[in-house]
């Protein structure tokens, strides 16, 4: 239990020890494009990283809140995705560990994810029977001020009913027919048997006195 076993893709045989990870289960790996590390995902909320050669961890990816289902490592090496039972996708720098970004949509578990052949979206399939395709790069845009409407969306999360900004802001009420269609940047593309896409004009927020009540309140 816990423990990742290497083989030899050749003869079959054992490559080497098995790397214990004290845990009890592990969902998912993947390996670095250099193939000298992997990537585990488990129930302890964490990826590891893990040195090939000596076989000990080097990193702990810290910060879902349930089981990590689905991990995947970008081509050029730099990024690893993974998908969790808390229902977020976040991506990690690769290199020191460091969270980079969370990204939010699904609302059942995360059980797969996987970058494009040029690294420039990772696309995450989820229990919720969705398919959402994620722009990579914008989420390596320069932070915007949260007074703009836009990171207020790309930041928001659903809650009881309201798409409610990082602050605690809310912004849009979202009718319980559309709350599970929702695609809103940094996702670009949902797969589903039906979409709701909301966004902001070029001019600003204009959806009537209700919206620029909560906007302004």
């Amino acid at each position: 239990m816990g423990r990742i076993y290497l083989w030899r893709s050749d003869t079959g045989e054992q490559a080497n020890e098995p790397f214990d990870a004290n845990i009890t289960s592990i969902y998912s790996l993947a390996f670095s494009p250099d193939g000298t590390r992997i990537v585990s995902g488990g129930d302890d909320k964490t990826a590891r990283i893990w040195d090939i050669a000596s076989g000990q961890c080097i990193l702990v990816l810290q910060g879902h809140t349930n089981d990590v289902l689905s991990v995947a490592w970008s081509l050029d090496g730099s990024v690893i995705g993974t998908g969790s039972y808390d229902t977020t996708l976040r991506l990690w720098d690769a290199v020191t560990g460091a969270p980079h970004a969370m990204l939010r949509g699904h609302v059942k578990s995360v059980r797969s994810v996987a970058f494009t052949h040029n690294d420039q979206f990772i696309v995450s399939s989820s229990e919720d029977s969705t398919i959402r395709k994620w722009d990579i790069r914008a989420t390596f845009l320069p932070s915007k001020s949260s007074t703009d409407p836009v990171a207020a969306l790309t930041c928001a999360t659903l809650k009881d009913g309201w798409l409610v900004g990082s602050s605690g802001k809310l912004i849009l009420w979202v009718p319980v027919e559309y709350r599970t269609h929702l695609q809103v940047d940094p996702c670009v593309l949902l797969i589903d048997r039906s979409r709701v896409v909301i966004g902001v004009a070029d001019t600003g927020l204009h959806a009537g006195l209700d919206w620029t009540s909560c906007w302004r309140g």
